[in-house]
C-alpha cells in the first residue's frame, strides 16, 4: 500500500502514533491516532496512518472508512482512491473498485498499475473487451510487465480466443525469456484445452530451462498420466520426488496414479508418507479410506473416513457410505445433519444420497454438481450421424464385464439382440476383473475392445472411428465409471442404463432407460435426460439363469420350523430407521428370524447389538455367507418373505428373490432407487406387496407372518408372475428395447428434438 506523504506532527499523540507505526505496533498506533485526531480531525497523515494500521491488523472495512475521511477533505487524493480500489479488489468488489480507480488515471507515475487493476476489475465483472483494452494499453507502454501478459491471456481464453491467448503468452516469453511463468501458464492452458501433445513440448522445454523445478516436473508427470502414458508418468513422478521427496501435491498425485493402476499397497504407502509430513491432510486420509474400501479392509476404511470427516465436512457422503458397510450408526445423525446443511450439494458424490435420501430433487442436484466436474475438451468437434450403416452400431461401456450384477442382468439381453439390425460392441474399462462371466460375455459381442489404458478422449475418438451410433453407459457414477468418455461425445446417441439408479444430471447424456413405475409424473422433473419408458420393468432379466429346484437341504444356519424373514441386500442399504422397523416386526413375530447377508464382522456385531438394545435375542439375527449364484438362489428359496430396504431398494436381489419364489415386501418413495423393487413387483403382478409408509410395511409384514394361506397365495402369485409375466420375458423386453433404440437413432438422423419415448407395444414407440 502507498502512503500519504508525512505532515509535521503537531501534538504528542501524533508523534507517538508515528513512532508506534514505525515500530510495527499497529494496534497501539490506532489508539494514538484516534486521540490525535480528536485535536486534528482533518490531519491527512494521521488518517493515513490509521488506515494503514487498520489494514495491517486485518480491519479492511475500518481502513476504507479512514480513507473515505481523507476523500472528504481531498476528493482527488490519489493514495486514498488507489488503496480503496485495491482493498475492494481483494474483497471481490470489482465494480466498486472501478469507481475509485478511475479517479487515479490522472497520476502518470503509477498509471500502468492503475490500468492493470482496472483491467482486472473489468475481467472479473465479465466486461472482457474492456479488460482486453486496458491490458493491451498497459503492454503498449510496458512490454515487460509479466502480470499484464498473464491477465490478457486469461481474458482471451474466456473470450474463446484461444489462439490469440497462446500468441500473447509466446510474445511475452520472447520479450521476457526469464519469465518461465508465462511458459508454465501456456502449458497448463494447453492441458485444460486438451492439447496434450503441445503441452508436453512446453513442459519438456520448461524442464530444460529449469531442470530442478518440482512444479514443472510434477505437472509434466500429471500430464503424462492424463495422456495414459503410464510408465512415463511413473518415471516422471519419481524424477520429481528426487527433486523434493516431501512435496505433498506431487506425493498426492503420484499416489492417485498408483491407486488408478490398482497398485494399492504402494499407493497407501505414499499417502502415509504424506500423513507423516502433515497429519491433518484430509486428502491423503480420504484416499487411504478409499483404498481400504478397494482392498475390502472395511475396518481401516472406516477408521480413515472418520479421521477425514473430523477435518472436513465435505466428505460427509463418503463417510456415510463407509459407515454403512459396518452398520456403524454412532455418528449417523451427525453426518445426516451435515448433509442436510449442504445447500450446494457438494459434500457428497451422487451415489451416497441414494442410500440416505428419499428426495428425488436432491439426487438430481448432487448428480448435476458431479457432472459439472466432468470436463470435455471439445477437440473432437461436433458429432455427425453415420448414414450409410446397414446395421446400427450399438456399444456398451462398463468395467463390469465379470460376475457382477450388471453382467448377470444384461446377459439375456445381449443374447437376444437382433444381429440383422444391430452390430454389438463392448468397451471394457477394466482388465483386472475377469472370470467365467467375462468369457461368456465376450462371445456375445461382435467386437470386444479392451480400453483400460486409453484416455477418455482416446476412447471417445475410437468410438467415432468405429462409427458407433449408440453408446450405452452401464456405469453412470458408480465405481469404475468414466463419464468423460461421453462428455467427449463418443456417439450421436448416449444413454444412461442400469448401473446408476438415478439421473446423471449431465447434458452429454441424452436418454435414460426407465419405466412408468420408477419415473412418474411426480418425479419426472428430477431427471435431466429424456426418458425411454419400457412398458413393464426397466430391468432386463435372463431366463437362462440357474433355477432353484426346491429340493435342497434346509440351510444349516436356519432353525427349523421358524418363519424366515430375509434381506439379502448389501449392508450399506440398511439404515437405522429400517432396522428399527425390522426389530419391531421381530418383536411382534416371536416365532421368526431375520436372515441377512454377511458384510463385515463389525456389521454383524453392531446389528446383534442393536437387536439386543431393541429387546430381540441376537441369535434371531442370522448371517449367510456369500455363495455362487446357483447355490445362493437355491438356499434363498427356503425364505418365507424378503424384507426390502428403504430408501434404496433391492435391485438385482429383488429379481433373485422372486426368481427363487420368495415374495418381497417393499416400500416405494420418491426416488428412482426407492421404486425399483416396486417396478419389479409390478412386472410379476404382485403390486399388493408394495406399500408407501413404514406403518403399512409393518402391517403387511405382520399379516403375511400370521396368515399362512395368504403367504401361500403370495408365493403362487410370484411364481405365476415369473412364469407368465414380462419380468423374465427377455425376447419381449429386447423387442421393445430395440424399437426404442431405433427411434432414438432415427430421431438424431433426422435432426429432430429429443423427446421421451413411451413403449406401449412393439410397433407403437
Amino acid at each position: 500500500m502507498l502512503q500519504v506523504r508525512p505532515q509535521p506532527a503537531k501534538n504528542h499523540h501524533a508523534k507517538k502514533a508515528e513512532n508506534l507505526y514505525q515500530a510495527g505496533q499497529y494496534s497501539e498506533c490506532i489508539l494514538e491516532c484516534r486521540l490525535a485526531l480528536q485535536k486534528a480531525p482533518q490531519n491527512i497523515r494521521l488518517l493515513d496512518l490509521c488506515a494503514l494500521s487498520y489494514l495491517l491488523t486485518g480491519q479492511d472495512d475500518a481502513c476504507v472508512e479512514s480513507y473515505r475521511a481523507i476523500l472528504k477533505i481531498d476528493a482527488g487524493n490519489f493514495i486514498a482512491n488507489l488503496n480503496i480500489g485495491k482493498i475492494f479488489i481483494n474483497q471481490g468488489k470489482y465494480s466498486q473498485a472501478l469507481d475509485f480507480l478511475e479517479k487515479c488515471l490522472i497520476e502518470s507515475e503509477h498509471l500502468s498499475n492503475v490500468r492493470l487493476m482496472m483491467g482486472i476489475c473489468h475481467e472479473m465483472t465479465g466486461n472482457y473487451p474492456e479488460a482486453v483494452n486496458f491490458y493491451t494499453l498497459v503492454l503498449s507502454h510496458e512490454p515487460h510487465k509479466i502480470k499484464a501478459y498473464l491477465q490478457l491471456a486469461s481474458t482471451l481464453f474466456k473470450l474463446q480466443q484461444k489462439n490469440a491467448a497462446f500468441e500473447v503468452l509466446d510474445t511475452g516469453f520472447k520479450l521476457n525469456p526469464g519469465a518461465y511463468d508465462l511458459l508454465f501458464i501456456k502449458g497448463n492452458s494447453l492441458i485444460e484445452n486438451g492439447l496434450y501433445a503441445s503441452a508436453e513440448d512446453v513442459f519438456k522445454e520448461l524442464e530444460k530451462l529449469s531442470p530442478n523445478n518440482i512444479i514443472y516436473t510434477s505437472t509434466h508427470a500429471e500430464l503424462l498420466r492424463k495422456m495414459r502414458k503410464t510408465e512415463e508418468s511413473l518415471l516422471k513422478y519419481k524424477e520429481a520426488l528426487e527433486i523434493d521427496s516431501q512435496h505433498i501435491p506431487t506425493l498426492i498425485n503420484y499416489g492417485n496414479l498408483l491407486s488408478h493402476l490398482k497398485r494399492i499397497e504402494e499407493a497407501i504407502d505414499i499417502f502415509h508418507d504424506v500423513i507423516a509430513l502433515d497429519d491433518q491432510n484430509s486428502m491423503a486420509l480420504g484416499n487411504i479410506s478409499n483404498l481400504m474400501l478397494m482392498k475390502r479392509d472395511l475396518n481401516k476404511a472406516l477408521e480413515y473416513a472418520e479421521k477425514t470427516f473430523k477435518l472436513t465436512p465435505n466428505v460427509a457422503g463418503s463417510y456415510l457410505y463407509t459407515m454403512s458397510f459396518h452398520c456403524e450408526w454412532q455418528n449417523y445423525d451427525e453426518v445426516i445433519l451435515k448433509l442436510n446443511q449442504d445447500t450446494k450439494f457438494g459434500w457428497s458424490g451422487p451415489f451416497a444420497p441414494i442410500i440416505f435420501s428419499n428426495q428425488a430433487e436432491h439426487h438430481l442436484a448432487y448428480a448435476k454438481n458431479w457432472a459439472k466436474q466432468v470436463k470435455a475438451t471439445n477437440l473432437l468437434g461436433p458429432i455427425q450421424s453415420y448414414k450409410n450403416h446397414k446395421k446400427i452400431k450399438l456399444a456398451y461401456y462398463t468395467s463390469d464385464f465379470f460376475g457382477h450384477a450388471t453382467a448377470m442382468l444384461i446377459e439375456g439381453l445381449l443374447m437376444s439382440h437382433d444381429r440383422d439390425l444391430f452390430e454389438l460392441h463392448a468397451f471394457s474399462l477394466d482388465l483386472t476383473k475377469e472370470d467365467e462371466y467375462t468369457h461368456r460375455i465376450k462371445n456375445l459381442f461382435d467386437h470386444y475392445h479392451e480400453v483400460f489404458h486409453y484416455s477418455d478422449r482416446a476412447i471417445a475418438n475410437l468410438s467415432r472411428e468405429l462409427e458407433i451410433d449408440i453408446a450405452i453407459d452401464l456405469k453412470g457414477y458408480t465405481e469404475g465409471s468414466r463419464p468423460a468418455i461421453f462428455a467427449e461425445r463418443a456417439a450421436p446417441v448416449q444413454i444412461n442404463f442400469l448401473g446408476f439408479p438415478g439421473s446423471m444430471g449431465a447434458d452429454f447424456i441424452d436418454y435414460m432407460i426407465a419405466d412408468p413405475y420408477t419415473i412418474t409424473d411426480e418425479n419426472r422433473a428430477c431427471f435431466s435426460e429424456k426418458i425411454i419408458f419400457m412398458p413393464d420393468c426397466y430391468q432386463p432379466n435372463h431366463p437362462g439363469r440357474p433355477k432353484p429346484h426346491g429340493q435342497s437341504k434346509h440351510p444349516s444356519e436356519l432353525p427349523p420350523e421358524k418363519f424366515i424373514f430375509c434381506s439379502f441386500n448389501n449392508a450399506y442399504k440398511i439404515t437405522p430407521s429400517q432396522f428399527k422397523l425390522w426389530m419391531k416386526i421381530l418383536q411382534d413375530a416371536p416365532d421368526s428370524v431375520l436372515w441377512l447377508l454377511k458384510s463385515t464382522e463389525k456389521a454383524q456385531f453392531n446389528l446383534h447389538r442393536y437387536a439386543a438394545e431393541a429387546g430381540i435375542d441376537s441369535s434371531r439375527i442370522i448371517f449367510a455367507d456369500f455363495l455362487p449364484e446357483a447355490a445362493h438362489l437355491e438356499r434363498l428359496s427356503h425364505a418365507d418373505l424378503f424384507l426390502d430396504s428403504f430408501p434404496c431398494n433391492a435391485h438385482t436381489t429383488a429379481s433373485d428373490a422372486l426368481w427363487a419364489g420368495v415374495p418381497l415386501l417393499t416400500r416405494s418413495g420418491q426416488t428412482f432407487a426407492s421404486r425399483v423393487a416396486g417396478s419389479i413387483l409390478t412386472a410379476v403382478g404382485a403390486e399388493e406387496l408394495i406399500v408407501g409408509t413404514d406403518e403399512d410395511y409393518y402391517k403387511l409384514a405382520m399379516r403375511i407372518y400370521n396368515d399362512t394361506e395368504y403367504l401361500g397365495f403370495l408365493k403362487k402369485t410370484v411364481k405365476s408372475g415369473i412364469r407368465n409375466g414380462p419380468l423374465y420375458d427377455i425376447k419381449k423386453y429386447t423387442t421393445y428395447f430395440e424399437k426404442a433404440l431405433i427411434s432414438a437413432h432415427k430421431n438424431f438422423e433426422e435432426n429432430r428434438e429429443k423427446i421421451d419415448f413411451i413403449c406401449k407395444s412393439s410397433t407403437d414407440i
